[in-house]
């Protein structure tokens, strides 16, 4: 700390002064060095003395670099949407990604004698037994009352069933309890669902249901869980990247464009 420092200090403390320190420019040369924490508490304090002292120095109290920005409303589409549904009753929330990932292993669809919920309803039967409660989908889109759904059904000419939702484990089946074995991601939704994109990691070999299932029932609490990554179906990126997009034109018009690309 120089004598300069001090001086300055100095002035801000005395009664009703109102010096203004000024910054010394440093070399090129400062910053090949190591850097002088003293500096950073030096600027703090001159800082604080400003604050103090009553007064800033006239580079930060210039217009011309910190311009002042008036505060305003900017109104989108989405905004206008979200007034319409709130304001007017326009059914822009009508239509959104309300239906389930998965129905199979649920209390909704439990009617067992023992209100054991896993065991009466697993995935497996899922593709043979109708839900009485609601319906299940991949990446998929319904009405708020669940009258209507769409979602995807792939296959990769491997699987001996079609791929139409996530595949996972009851709470008896996994090591760790129920879980569900598939990577999906929401990547993008606006809040009346007028835009939204989703992304499915569907392997290109056939899917490991039986492997999952057993190595899983097999393995102990205190074992690590066996994902499907561990299962070696995605080795050298053999799968497909499913993307899903919905766009509403109108409340009751959505455009499904899908795109399928393979791994990187």
């Amino acid at each position: 700390m120089t004598s300069r420092d001090l001086a300055t200090m100095r002035s801000c403390s005395a009664a009703g002064s109102p010096t203004t320190p000024t910054f010394a420019r440093s070399s090129p040369e400062r910053f090949t060095e190591a850097p002088d924490t003293s500096g950073y508490f030096l600027l703090f304090f001159r800082f604080a003395s400003w604050v103090r002292c009553g007064s800033v120095p006239s580079r930060l109290a210039s217009d011309e670099r910190l311009p002042v920005v008036k505060s305003s409303i900017v109104d989108v589409t989405e905004q206008t949407r979200l007034n319409d549904a709130r304001e007017s009753g326009v059914p822009w929330k009508k239509w959104g990604p309300y239906l389930s990932e998965r129905q199979w292993g649920t209390v909704r669809e439990d009617y067992s004698d023992d209100g054991n919920a896993w065991d009466y309803f697993s995935h497996d039967q899922a593709r043979s037994r109708a839900y009485r409660w609601g319906e299940d989908g991949l990446g998929g889109i319904c009405d708020d009352k669940q009258r209507l759904c769409f979602s995807l059904a792939l296959w990769n000419e491997r699987d001996p069933i079609l791929k139409e939702r996530l595949f996972g484990l009851t709470n008896s089946e996994g090591n760790h309890g129920e879980d569900v074995k598939e990577y999906y991601f929401y990547i993008d939704s606006t809040p009346t669902h007028s835009y939204m994109k989703y992304l499915y990691k569907y392997p290109q070999r056939t899917f490991p249901y039986r492997d999952l299932l057993e190595t899983n029932r097999r393995r102990s609490r205190e074992e690590l869980e066996y994902e499907l990554l561990d299962t070696g179906v995605f080795h050298e990126n053999r799968y497909f990247d499913v993307f899903v997009e919905y766009a509403k034109a109108a409340p009751e018009d959505t455009l499904v464009p899908e795109h399928v690309g393979l791994g990187s």
